[in-house]
């Protein structure tokens, strides 16, 4: 395995630019290891993202952490905020527009049409009728989004200028800074519990705003929201009572733990073969990627 990972090293370089990520480029360069001991292995990679036309000097300190800390699981993963901020930082910089509709169909198999696009905007459907294509791009404005991870949970912070059009016609375009999601989440015995304690969409440019839906900036706000407030009031509800895990990928969640520390989250669990047939298919179309 060690052999393998050094070839590919060598062959794919530890940079590369991601062009459906609006530029940005990752640098996933080895931290420390590969460590073997006697019954554990660890590895740890940089983690940092960048725009290589406009580097950023932005102070991003990675937190502190003991990545052979295993915490009695088979498997334990670390995560800092690091690696999510320097991404959304890169992704600013490049000023570049991403396209979420190759996103979604590339990795959730989910094609854009005005029938989903209507469960959260309704005048689509009115508009444009059923089953026509679209395509969703988004910018980073305002500032780069952030992401904070401490013992309490977590903060969101995304601005957006999203694009909505369908065939050659923009049917919407609205910039929305600073679009909030806090909260925290817990696993105990498979299940997963903690609640979300905000989710307030940013406030819609009224000035930049353009539709041919026939809906205000101030209209389409509140139509977003409500929806915002019946959808997270529903997942704070099934949170309070215990969301059941299933096994993942060969992943138990029986036996696991979710834990928040500053700058810093780390996930642990046992795992079957399963898992590491799911690894391997993951690095395969990673390299496949590149």
């Amino acid at each position: 395995m060690l052999t393998q990972l050094n070839t590919d090293l060598y062959e794919y370089g530890t940079n590369t630019t991601i062009p459906y990520l609006a530029g940005v480029t990752a640098d996933y360069g080895l931290a420390s290891g590969p460590t073997i001991g006697s019954a554990s292995a660890s590895i740890s990679a940089n983690g940092t993202f960048y725009d290589k036309a406009h580097p950023w000097t932005k102070a991003y300190t990675p937190a502190a952490i003991t990545p052979t800390d295993l915490k009695g699981k088979e498997l334990q993963v670390y995560l800092t905020q690091y690696l999510l901020n320097t991404m959304f930082d890169a992704g600013f910089t490049t000023g570049n527009t991403l396209d979420i509709t190759y996103l979604l169909e590339k990795y959730l198999g989910l094609a854009v049409t005005t029938d989903n696009l209507s469960v959260v905007i309704p005048q689509m459907l009115t508009k444009y009728g059923s089953g026509k294509n679209c395509t969703i791009k988004g910018k980073f404005i305002t500032a780069p989004s952030s992401v904070g991870v401490a013992t309490t949970g977590y903060k969101i912070d995304a601005s957006l200028q999203v694009t909505i059009a369908v065939g050659e016609d923009t049917a919407l375009f609205a910039s929305l800074p600073h679009t909030m999601l806090n909260g925290l989440q817990t696993l105990k015995a498979a299940t997963l519990h903690g609640k979300f304690d905000t989710y307030q969409l940013g406030t819609i440019d009224a000035s930049d705003f353009q539709t041919t839906l026939g809906i205000t900036a101030a209209a389409l706000q509140k139509e977003v929201q409500d929806l915002l407030n019946t959808t997270f009031e529903a997942l704070n509800a099934a949170l309070a009572a215990g969301v059941p895990l299933p096994e993942i990928f060969g992943l138990d969640f029986s036996k696991a733990n979710l834990d928040w520390n500053d700058g810093y989250i780390n996930l642990g669990g046992s795992v079957s073969a399963d898992f590491w047939v799911f690894v391997a298919n993951s690095l395969s179309a990673v390299k496949e990627e590149l």
